[in-house]
């Protein structure tokens, strides 16, 4: 006995279902990079312009401390003290000492609260310490 069905199977052709749900996912997942990466932009500290200031690549997991002009320490949308920011950097520098981080300082901020940061970075041993301008206007 012959107990195998007997069927015509059909050629299977291109299946664009699949193809669109990657797409999508594609699609959610650059957004939300973008996202987190604008987050990270404090858009009330507007840095001072600098004639050897130039748009940089970004590297990837580099930490951004904004400074106001008031004197609050921000990273990702937190403010942080001078105590709990030494935390963070402590813990960053345990981990890689060469990790970029980018001191954002407001052009009106004063000079004390970027040496605050500044001072942390060393003090901790980090690296790669750099400073955010913008290149001159045109």
């Amino acid at each position: 006995m012959d107990f195998r069905r007997r069927q015509n199977r059909e050629e299977v052709g291109f299946q664009l279902t699949p193809m669109a749900d990657l797409f999508f996912v594609l699609i959610i997942f650059f957004m939300t990079m973008w996202i987190y990466k604008e987050y990270e932009r404090n858009l009330e500290v507007v840095v001072p312009k600098a004639s050897s200031g130039k748009n940089s690549d970004r590297a990837p997991a580099e930490l951004i401390v904004n400074v106001t002009r008031g004197g609050r320490f921000i990273i990702n949308g937190v403010d942080k003290t001078p105590a709990s920011l030494d935390l963070m950097l402590q813990a960053v520098a345990s981990y890689d000492r060469a990790q970029p981080v980018i001191i954002r300082a407001d052009a009106e901020a004063p000079h004390r609260f970027f040496v605050t940061v500044f001072d942390l970075c060393q003090k901790n041993g980090l690296e790669n310490v750099r400073i955010a301008t913008l290149p001159p206007e045109k």
